[in-house]
Order: C-alpha cells, then sequence, then structure tokens
C-alpha cells in the first residue's frame, strides 16, 4: 500500500486564510432586485448598486483617460446616464457589462471632445498680436463687381 500525505484541514490553514462571515451581515442582493427596487424609488437600493459597481467602472474608465480628475468625472456620468436608462436594461447581459459599455462610450465621446479642443488650440507665440491689420481686400474688387452686378 502507497501511503497518501494526508489532506490539510481548516484548522491547518493560517489564520490569513480564514474567512469569518459575520451573522448579522445582510444577504447579498442580486443585480436584477437591485434594478426593481430602484425602478420602484427606493435610494438605499440605487446607493447599494452603485456600491457594487462603481469599482469595476473608475477602474475600466482611469485606464481608458489616464487621468484621475477625467475618470471621476466619466463614472459620474456614466452613472447619472445608467441610472437614468435602467429601465432600458434588458437583461440580455450582466449589469456589470451594461455599465461598462456606458462607461466605454462615454469615456471615448470624452476623450475625442478633449482632443478636438487641444486641437483647435494654438500656441501662444503662434497667435496674432492684437490689433493686428487685417487682410486687405484687392483695391479693384470693388468696381469689378459693381461692373460684373451691372
Amino acid at each position: 500500500m502507497v501511503a497518501r500525505p494526508s489532506q490539510p484541514t481548516l484548522s491547518d490553514a493560517p489564520l490569513s486564510h480564514v474567512q469569518v462571515v459575520d451573522p448579522h451581515a445582510p444577504e447579498p442582493v442580486s443585480d436584477a432586485e437591485l434594478i426593481d427596487r430602484v425602478l420602484a424609488g427606493d435610494p438605499s437600493a440605487e446607493r447599494a448598486l452603485y456600491d457594487a459597481h462603481v469599482d469595476r467602472v473608475f477602474r475600466l474608465v482611469y485606464r481608458m483617460a489616464g487621468d484621475l480628475d477625467r475618470a471621476q468625472d466619466y463614472t459620474q456620468e456614466t452613472f447619472i446616464r445608467a441610472f437614468a436608462r435602467l429601465g432600458e436594461f434588458r437583461g440580455e447581459s450582466a449589469l456589470s457589462t451594461w455599465l461598462c459599455s456606458i462607461a466605454i462610450s462615454i469615456t471615448l465621446n470624452g476623450l475625442r471632445k478633449v482632443r478636438r479642443a487641444r486641437d483647435r488650440e494654438i500656441a501662444l507665440e503662434d497667435a496674432p498680436p492684437l490689433g493686428a491689420s487685417r487682410p486687405e481686400a484687392e483695391p479693384d474688387l470693388k468696381a469689378r463687381l459693381t461692373q460684373e452686378i451691372d
């Protein structure tokens, strides 16, 4: 007979790996139940839904935006849009997937807006001086226009 090593038991595990369950903690609530409660107007359900998903959404947005302030703004916009459109959630995918798709859309649109604003900016050295003369029209343009109109 071959001797098998004994299986470790829970008492053999270091205490750092033991999970203590609080008997007074509320039971976990499904996203579907929270959505129903949010749609019924329960503010505590809104908070629970937000708390359950905000970290994941923020991490995604921060990786895309690369800026803390923008990531916070885009995360806030994501949840504002999500709560406004929660009744449109069909449940064909996980709520987290739906939230992340909203976050991606908001982040990409926000980054495009920032890029467009940067593209329109010019360096101070390249700006025309204040009070610069305006380009003059051709001297005989008025006469030619008058001649063509008549």
